[in-house]
Formats: structure tokens, C-alpha cells, sequence
């Protein structure tokens, strides 16, 4: 039986942060204090863009000069997502929740864009780093 054990919360992005074509690190580098278990709530509403993409970095260095990115496989719900991708892709508005093992790495932070279009869409942005029991 897996318990999750109460962890670190915090806001990456206010409610209606502007989206860019550029990838933008919202929230800054934020420390995954010895937690393992890192889950993005995301709120899109969607604009003139033809979706938002967002990816998730880990480092071992605060300033980020080397950055980790994960592979991933899919994301639920009515999003589209690309096999094998680091970058999540969402074409739909709506809520969003992706759960990721932080690899125990000390630091991490989310970017965020909107592509295709003219990016008019906004979102908002919570974190929660937790462990899980084993």
C-alpha cells in the first residue's frame, strides 16, 4: 500500500498569466526538498493559439547550466500528447494534472508557450511535492 505523505505547495503561475511563443520558466527554480513525487495542476483557457506546451526540468545545480528533461508517454484526458515527447502538448482547454517522479533530483522548474497562432490564451499553474511510502 502506497501512503503520500503531505508535502510542499506552491503557485507557478497566478490565475491569467499570458502565454508567449517563447518558452518561459514560470515560478523560477524551485527546490524539490528531498521530495519525490512532483504533481502540476494546470488550468488552460485557451485563445487564438493552437495549443499550449509545457516541459518539466530537473537539475543538480541551482543556476540550471545543465538541465534534465524527461521522456514522456501520454497524458490523459482529451489532450493530445506526442509518444516519446519532453514537451507535454495541450490542445484543448480544460484542467490538467500530470503526477511525476522527481528522480530525487534537487531542483526543478516548468516553461511554458503557446504555438500556432497568435498566443492570446492564458493559464494558471499550482505544484505539490510529496513523498510516497513504500
Amino acid at each position: 500500500m502506497k501512503i503520500w505523505t503531505s508535502g510542499k505547495k506552491g503557485t507557478l503561475a497566478a490565475a491569467a498569466s499570458a502565454l508567449t511563443g517563447s518558452y518561459v520558466t514560470h515560478g523560477g527554480v524551485i527546490s524539490c526538498g528531498g521530495y519525490d513525487q512532483l504533481a502540476l495542476l494546470i488550468a488552460y483557457t485557451q485563445g487564438d493559439e493552437t495549443q499550449i506546451d509545457f516541459r518539466i526540468q530537473f537539475s543538480d545545480v541551482l543556476d540550471f547550466t545543465t538541465a534534465y528533461e524527461r521522456i514522456y508517454a501520454n497524458v490523459g484526458g482529451t489532450g493530445v500528447q506526442d509518444c516519446l515527447s519532453t514537451e507535454y502538448k495541450r490542445t484543448t482547454a480544460g484542467n490538467i494534472e500530470v503526477p511525476v517522479s522527481t528522480g530525487r533530483w534537487p531542483y526543478f522548474r516548468v516553461q511554458f508557450k503557446a504555438t500556432g497562432g497568435t498566443p492570446t490564451g492564458t493559464f494558471a499553474a499550482l505544484y505539490n511535492l510529496t513523498n510516497v511510502e513504500r
